[in-house]
Order: C-alpha cells, then structure tokens, then sequence
C-alpha cells in the first residue's frame, strides 16, 4: 500500500481538491483507494455524501486513530492513501507525514503562501517524511509560476512538472460528487489530474495502467 499525504499550513490552497481528484484518478485506473479526511470541516467526507457508493471511499478519522485506520486499510487491501490534512493543523500534519511515502505541499504561486512553506517543512520534518514534492495549485494564465518553481528549488523542494492551474471545472466536479476526469474529461483540468497522479505514481514507484485520456 502507497501513503501519499497532502499537508499546507496554509488553507485554500486545493488540499482537499487535490487528494480526491488523484483518488478519483486512481479508481479510473483500477487501483483501490482511500481518502482519509483528517480536516475538522470533513469536505472530503461531504463530497462523499454527494457521491454515494461509488469509489473511492472516505473515511474521516481523528489524528490519535490514524494509524488505526491505515492498518485497516491494508488489511482490505487498499492499494493506495491520500491522507487529506487541514492548515494550521501541526498533529495532523506531523502524523500524516510520518505514515506517508510521499508528502505533496499544494502551493499557489503567490507571496501569501510561500511565506508558510517555512512552517510547512518544519512539521513535515518533524514527522520525517520520506519523499517531499510541491505541486503548484491554482495557477492563473498569466502569473508568476517560473519564478515560483525557481524559488522553491533555491529552498531544496523539489516541484512536480504539472499545476494544476485555475479552473472552474474543479469547483463544477466537486459540487456534483465528482472528479474532473469524471466531469470533464477531455478538459484542460483532467489532463492535469492524469499528469500529477502518473508523476507521483513515479516517485513512489507504483505502476500506472499507462492509461493518459
């Protein structure tokens, strides 16, 4: 089983739209998954409620019962965990990084959110995660994403090839209990999605189906 955590100590940043598009991604690819939504506001779990039976499950859960619940999944044979955290969250991002094989820090490319990349890293380190990696979030046509990705490699964070850029399709998917690959998926968004789960999928070194439409 692959652990992949999603941790910013800074809201709005996409957490929640990243872990469930990549668990969406991975249903699409015929690989049993699991969201766990550490986030006291459960917007993973209420997109669940939209979605009904269908994968992937979700499963909210408090920080003391994490390990708990990703021993379970093993047991079930869940292949792979997108862990969910909330911003400002320290336990909850310390205990996810210390389960993850990979901990992926959602950042715009704006001031505001790079200022928190210092606190972000400390509770990651502190947790030991293995393998850490920045994907660009809401990133606009026009806008300062270069200097960003150079930035942060000057800060020795590695930035995975593909953001996820400013689209309303992720707001559409989520309002309707979908991912984007689901909702729309010759959009610019799905493309993103598929990008991001293979690149990570890499990292970890988890085979894809190679399926990229």
């Amino acid at each position: 089983m692959y652990t992949i955590a999603v941790v910013c100590q800074k809201g709005g940043v996409s957490k929640t739209t990243v872990a469930l598009n990549l668990a969406v991604e991975a249903d699409r690819q015929g690989v049993s998954s699991l969201v766990i939504d550490l986030d006291p506001q459960c917007s993973a779990s209420d997109w669940k409620d939209i979605r009904g039976e269908r994968g992937p499950a979700v499963a909210a859960t408090v920080v003391p019962h994490l390990a708990r619940v990703l021993a379970a999944a093993a047991g079930a044979g869940v292949q792979m965990v997108i862990v969910d955290t909330a911003g400002r969250s320290n336990d909850a991002a310390v205990a996810a990084a210390r389960a993850a094989d990979l901990v992926i820090i959602p950042l715009q490319p704006s001031l505001i959110d790079l200022k928190t990349l210092a606190s972000t890293l400390d509770v990651i380190r502190i947790g030991g995660a293995r393998k850490v990696v920045a994907l660009l979030t809401r990133v606009r046509s026009v806008g300062r994403q270069l200097e960003t990705e150079s930035w942060l490699g000057e800060q020795g964070v590695d930035v995975l090839d593909v953001s996820l850029g400013e689209r309303v399709e992720y707001q559409d998917a989520y309002a309707t209990g979908q991912g984007v690959v689901e909702s729309a998926p010759t959009g610019k968004a799905a493309m993103e999605v598929r990008k991001v789960y293979n690149q990570i999928c890499g990292i970890v070194g988890m085979p894809t189906s190679g399926v990229a439409t």
